[in-house]
């Protein structure tokens, strides 16, 4: 048997909890209601950090691909309606789609690297980095049970799909790394259809970005999942603003492998609510008895 290395995530469960503290800006003049707040998301972030531990301990090797639910991410460049996205796959029977974390990910790619650096030295024999042998399945493994409590309580019986969306991973480094830990995932990329040229996201950008650096940062985002669209098509699939619609959906669902149910309605209070990443839509229907899922690999 391959001895086996535990993940050492102590450190990273200690970077989650002070990603999670800088995060938190109490505006001193909100009152008791932000402080109270802040607290709370504070002693969340703490407990799950104390869970880490206890995760990679009692985890070994498994099957990346063999879990009761299959994995999907919602992986944004920010404004270009996930938020919208999100609410609507949460409509479908049987999945379970979780919010943002913080980039929680960026953490394990941290750990991941490092890892790989103490076994290039340990290789090479260099007396300071002597290691026992890591079991790369086990470090993935373990990674796949730290995110599978970060995204929060689900109904195992009746859930099919989970995952989470975030906007902090648009590179495709950070893709592929994704890749790696979850080798039979899915990845619904959303972003703008061209946003150099669209006078709403324009509009948008103008009052919510300081300025021409963070618009190119959307574009080049924007032109990495293009990229790594093109080299997994059949993992990855691009959903533009104006997919976010009865029509678009269903097209989405059928790539999903999804049987049985289709949207017949998907409606917003305003046109302009789209391109919110706070604003869900007004009305979202489904019809068909039941869903059917087909496992993606």
């Amino acid at each position: 048997m391959t001895p086996r290395h535990p993940l050492l995530l102590a450190v990273a469960a200690q970077a989650l909890r002070l990603r999670f503290a800088a995060s938190l800006t109490v505006d001193l003049d909100g009152g008791r209601d932000d402080l109270e707040l802040a607290r709370a998301d504070d002693s969340r972030s703490a407990d799950f950090s104390a869970e880490i531990p206890a995760l990679v301990a009692n985890d070994g090797e498994c099957d990346l691909c063999a879990s009761d639910q299959q994995w999907l991410f919602v992986l944004s460049t920010g404004h270009s309606g996930a938020t919208s996205l999100t609410e609507i796959l949460n409509k479908v029977p049987g999945f379970y789609i979780a919010g943002e974390n913080m980039g929680i990910m960026d953490i394990l790619l941290d750990e991941y690297d490092s890892l790989g650096k103490i076994v290039k030295r340990s290789e090479r024999g260099e007396p300071g980095w002597q290691t026992k042998p890591i079991s790369q399945r086990h470090v993935l493994c373990a990674m796949q049970a730290v995110m599978r409590t970060a995204i929060g309580d689900f109904k195992e019986g009746q859930t099919s799909v989970v995952g989470f969306k975030e906007v902090r991973h648009t590179s495709r480094y950070k893709l592929d790394f994704f890749k790696k830990v979850f080798p039979c995932a899915r990845f619904i990329l959303s972003s703008q259809t061209d946003l150099a040229t669209s006078s709403k996201a324009l509009q948008m950008h103008a009052s919510s970005l300081a300025g021409n650096a963070d618009l190119e940062q959307l574009q080049n985002a924007t032109r990495e999942f293009g990229l790594w669209l093109r080299r997994h098509p059949e993992n990855a699939f691009n959903v533009r603003l104006e997919d976010l619609s009865p029509r678009g959906m269903n097209e989405l669902l059928s790539w999903l492998g999804v049987r049985g149910c289709r949207f017949s309605a998907v409606e917003y209070a305003d046109e302009a609510d789209i391109l919110s990443d706070n604003v869900v839509p007004a009305k979202v229907e489904m019809t068909g008895t039941t869903c059917h899922f087909e496992r993606w690999a």
